[in-house]
């Protein structure tokens, strides 16, 4: 039996990772109190009806699958308030940025998109980027003697998460963050994640590893997102890819770049 109690500052969550593969997707969904994730309340290996939802990591029927979900879901008796899902690393790319100090942070958005736009040669309207401060860089000196500063940026191909906001349209569920696989993972190595929620709910749940660490981020340090223009300081990086673009495309691909800084890696994301 679910229900729900009206009582003031009783809210729960509850919230979905979902991880979907070519033939099958893994999802989790945890409930909770707004501080901590405190139940396990299924963790499953779903096949998809069809084999052509998914190709190369893509989805290409969005918002079947996302029907798909949303009667899962109601089967299941979930009250579900977020999505969180992942994309295979090697569709992500990773950037190191170092800009002025002294920018505004409007002007730092606009150099750290430019830069990355840069660096892959696509307009900016076909990307959506997240970027934070790097802490592993920060200096111990006084505020006033540091002139630079080092940005890290994360940029996945629109079209993808564009298909994952449609797949949440569908399910009827709002979309709260998309991140790489094994950042998700990497999330269930950590104890301070697991410490309130029952160990066999937790034994089920690493069954359906990247799904479980999706589920566990929203008690996380995640940044909101879409977020302001301002640049988060974020440990680790910021995991959320959704909605890019803060300014709009034509006046970024209008204007040229300043001098390049930009220390630039295309490959798998490594994070430490």
């Amino acid at each position: 039996m679910h229900w729900k109690s009206w009582l003031p500052g009783t809210r729960r969550r509850c919230v979905l990772g979902l991880d979907v593969e070519l033939s099958a997707c893994r999802w989790v969904v945890l409930s909770g109190s707004q501080a901590q994730p405190e139940r396990v309340c299924c963790a499953e290996l779903l096949q998809l009806p069809a084999d052509d939802w998914v190709k190369q990591g893509h989805v290409w029927c969005a918002e079947e699958l996302g029907q798909w979900l949303r009667h899962h879901v109601q089967q299941g008796g979930y009250d579900v308030d977020g999505l969180y899902v992942c994309v295979d690393d090697a569709c992500i790319t990773q950037h190191v940025v170092t800009l002025s100090a002294d920018l505004a942070e409007d002007d730092v958005t606009f150099q750290v998109l430019a830069e990355v736009q840069a660096a892959l040669g696509v307009s900016a309207a076909d990307l959506s980027v997240d970027f934070g401060l790097d802490a592993s860089s920060a200096v111990s000196e006084p505020e006033a003697n540091v002139r630079t500063r080092v940005y890290r940026a994360e940029a996945v191909s629109r079209f993808r998460v564009d298909a994952l906001q449609r797949v949440a349209k569908a399910a009827g569920i709002p979309l709260c963050a998309v991140e790489s696989r094994s950042e998700a993972i990497r999330r269930t190595q950590a104890p301070e994640s697991l410490s309130a929620l029952p160990a066999v709910g937790v034994g089920i749940a690493l069954q359906c590893d990247a799904a479980f660490g999706l589920a566990l981020g929203a008690w996380g340090s995640r940044a909101s997102w879409p977020g302001a223009a301002a640049p988060r300081r974020l440990t680790p990086l910021t995991r959320a890819l959704i909605e890019a673009v803060t300014m709009l495309p034509s006046k970024l691909s209008s204007c040229a770049p300043c001098a390049p800084s930009l220390n630039f890696r295309q490959a798998i994301i490594h994070k430490q």
